[in-house]
Formats: C-alpha cells, structure tokens, sequence
C-alpha cells in the first residue's frame, strides 16, 4: 500500500511541478510527454507479488465488496487445494450478509447453510467440486470483518 502512495506522490510532483511558474506552451508540452514517460518506466517497475496474483486469479467467482481491502491472502492447502482470503469492508454486518447471500447465488453458488448470530455471520455455498466458507463478523456498526475459505472438493456434500 506503501508502494501505491509512493507512485501516487511521484506521479502527482512530476505532472504538477511543470505547470508551475510562466512557461512556454511548447515546454509544458513536452514536460508533459516527459511525465508520461516517466509514468509509463514507473508502472514497470511496481513489483508484484506473483504468487499474490496466482492467487486471486482463482477467486474469480467469489465475488468481493466495493471498496474492500484485502488483508491476506493465502493458499493454506495444497492437497486438496485450499486458499483463505481476509477482507474488510466500511459496511453493516446486515449490509455484507445481504450483498454475499444475493450475489454467490448470482455466481452460481448454492446456499448450503447460514448460521448467525448477533456479532457474526457464517455462510457456507458449494458449487460442483468446490467448497466456500465466508465468516462474517461485525467490527463496529459501519465496518466488517469477512474471512473466506475456498477449498476444492470430491463427492457430494
């Protein structure tokens, strides 16, 4: 995140520090085309975590709040595979819950079972081979806390 803020600040210095002070149309011309340049060698440079990207390239179907964040991700089993996903999100436990229950469905997710209680929330969806615990719990009234275990499966449940 870090990093993001970092680029952010560049990016902004190199494109405003140009159109400071009386200059030559030309000059704020090429300043620009210059920053752009300058965007374009810093964009190349961000190091991504591969195995980060791997990662939610398999999540593809669970779908995600706007405006979460990610707090982990991780495979947590090769065998069978396994992965868990931490987010939060600046909405009510009631608001997640209805969004998670209208939208697996929407994913082509099957409701296996709800379980809640006042502070959390558990929903578990299958899909053919493939398994979704998400755990909702309640921060504070406008913040929620979502873990997600997504696991491949055998057979039926």
């Amino acid at each position: 995140m870090q990093e993001c803020g970092k680029v952010f600040l560049t990016l902004l210095v190199i494109i405003l520090l140009p159109s400071c002070g009386p200059q030559k149309r030309k000059s704020k011309k090429a300043a620009l085309q210059k920053a752009a340049f300058l965007l374009s060698e810093i964009e190349t440079q961000i190091d991504v975590d591969q195995s980060v990207v791997e990662l939610e390239a398999k999540l593809t179907d669970i779908p995600t709040c706007i405006g979460s964040r990610m707090l982990t991700i991780r495979q947590i089993s090769e065998q069978p595979p396994q992965m868990r996903l931490e987010l939060e999100c600046d909405q009510s436990l009631e608001e997640v819950d209805a969004f998670y229950a209208e939208q697996m469905l929407y994913n082509g997710w099957q409701q296996v079972i709800t379980v809640k209680d006042d502070q959390e929330i558990m929903h578990v969806y299958k899909k053919p081979q493939k398994l979704c615990i998400i755990m909702m719990t309640q921060i504070t009234s406008g913040q929620t806390h979502l873990a997600m275990t997504v696991s491949d499966i055998s057979g039926d449940l």
